[in-house]
């Protein structure tokens, strides 16, 4: 069985980035050795990490789980909801309304031929 959709926080009050990263990779030591002792297992090719932070880029150093590297991301989709570093729902926005276009055979050059008013009685109709 697999450990499954979990999140760890780290809140930086000031610039203690190696202090943050020492502590983070404790905690994800002991989240294995815990899920270990449960009988779960991390699947180290589906975690990521994401480093959020205003201004500057926070330099995360590498983390590991269970010996493995964790690949750092950019963004990441999480429960469904894809995430980025600058916590911007536009990727997020863009990839779903290309999968509803998808799903419904819409192409985005058909816009310009399309009056609204029809667009919304095809997709009404579909």
């Amino acid at each position: 069985m697999f450990a499954d959709d979990l999140n760890l926080c780290f809140h930086l009050p000031v610039d203690t980035s190696l202090t943050i990263s020492r502590d983070l990779q404790r905690d994800i030591n002991t989240l294995v050795s815990t899920a270990a002792s449960w009988g779960l297992k991390f699947a180290p090719n589906k975690c990521v990490h994401l480093c959020f932070k205003r201004g500057q880029d926070l330099d995360a150093g590498l983390y590991t789980l269970d010996g493995n590297p964790i690949t750092r991301a950019t963004s990441h989709k999480d429960l469904g909801v894809l995430i980025d570093v600058k916590l911007r729902f536009h990727p997020h926005i863009r990839q779903t309304v290309a999968k509803a276009g998808d799903l419904c055979c819409y192409q985005p050059t058909e816009v310009n031929c399309v009056p609204h008013s029809n667009l919304y009685e095809i997709i009404v109709n579909l």
